[in-house]
């Protein structure tokens, strides 16, 4: 009878590891999936994308397993199971060492290594397109996006906070970092845009407007959530 319990303690043992170890490797697969949306925006265009498409379904991905960590929290706060907020740990040497190995692999070899080529294989593409008569800026904000993936994803993660809706508060701390920041600097590149195009004799109304939307995209989505 002692042995039976010490093989079922072993066990629960083995599978709070296994459970901490992928919690804790979570983030860092969260980190993967920018990468991934970085490569998926320039084939969407790089100044737009596909709602249902490569890009946003990364990004939301992406958010998800940063926030993964924090579903034992969920458990305990929202559907009050006991005792499970400290009960999946990873301090094994086997399970902290698998942690270890794919933390080095991500900062060492992904963000060291492996980003700033793609960003720049990007540039030379960029350049391509532009002696082509096409324009450069899908690569270029593509590159950029991948260089900014370490700030993007330290973003990400106090976005999601430590409670029991870091999704929901991720999603909602997101949108308000893309209609409060983002916008704005995106309507200074229509207003340059116009310009450029007034002097080229070219349409520039267009490009009017949409700086305008978006100098105004807080107050629209304000709008918008008072209508329900």
């Amino acid at each position: 009878m002692t042995i039976v319990f010490a093989l079922q303690e072993n066990g629960l043992g083995f599978l709070n590891g296994l459970a901490g170890v992928l919690l804790s490797i979570a983030p860092f697969v969260g980190l993967c999936c920018l990468v991934a949306a970085g490569l998926a925006l320039r084939g969407e265009g790089g100044i737009n994308f596909e709602i249902g498409g490569n890009f946003s379904r990364l990004l939301l991905w992406a958010l998800i397993f940063i926030a993964l960590p924090t579903v034992p929290v969920f458990m305990s706060n929202v559907l009050g199971v006991p005792g499970i907020t400290n009960s999946f740990t990873s301090s094994s040497t086997v399970f902290g060492g698998m942690t270890n190995a794919v933390s080095t692999f991500v900062n060492s070899y992904l963000l060291r290594l492996v980003v700033p080529s793609l960003a720049g294989f990007l540039i030379v593409k960029a350049v391509l397109d532009s002696g082509q008569g096409e324009s450069p800026l899908p690569s270029l904000v593509s590159a950029i996006f991948l260089l900014s993936v370490q700030g993007i994803y330290s973003m990400a993660k106090a976005w999601v906070g430590n409670d029991g809706y870091s999704i929901a508060t991720g999603l909602a701390n997101a949108l308000s970092y893309l209609s409060s920041t983002l916008c704005p600097v995106g309507a200074s590149f229509c207003f340059i845009g116009a310009v450029v195009q007034f002097i080229k004799g070219g349409a520039w109304g267009q490009l009017v407007l949409t700086g305008l939307a978006m100098l105004c995209c807080t107050g629209i989505i304000a709008l918008v959530k008072s209508w329900g």
